[in-house]
């Protein structure tokens, strides 16, 4: 009877996973370097350490070095931490929900380095797709 059972269930799962009802595929969300936002003086090209860290508290960083760099994440991070020069910011800061919406993460929330301030745009530009651009706000 066990053996029934267990050959029954096997069955049935074979035949779920043909008729596609396999786990869902990782989500990602992108985000890429980009010269300075129109508008903006000062266009820098430090290094930039981009944390993003999920509902859950579990976080990823990487390093966003020269424009055209970009980055996939698991779209379930969407809580953002940046870090130039080892100075991280202090605020909390989210990334943003619709398309053309940006955060700005300010120079004076911690992004000070080797007499610079830095000031971090991120804009939504597509669905899962954000630019990142920094500017030095001394210029």
């Amino acid at each position: 009877m066990k053996i029934r059972i267990l050959s029954l269930l096997t069955l049935v799962c074979i035949m779920l996973s043909a008729l596609g009802f396999a786990a869902p595929h990782a989500t990602y969300n992108k985000v890429k370097r980009s010269a300075c936002l129109a508008g903006y003086s000062g266009c820098a090209t430090v290094p930039v350490t981009l944390t993003l860290i999920s509902s859950g508290s579990a976080s990823v960083s990487k390093v966003i070095d020269h424009p055209d760099a970009g980055e996939s994440y698991l779209v379930a991070y969407t809580k953002i931490k940046v870090t130039i020069g080892g100075r991280s910011s202090s605020g909390t800061y989210y990334l943003p929900t619709a398309v053309g919406d940006q955060v700005i993460i300010p120079a004076t929330d911690g992004l000070t380095f080797g007499g610079n301030s830095y000031n971090v745009y991120i804009k939504k530009t597509a669905d899962k797709e954000f630019s990142l651009s920094v500017s030095n706000s001394n210029l």
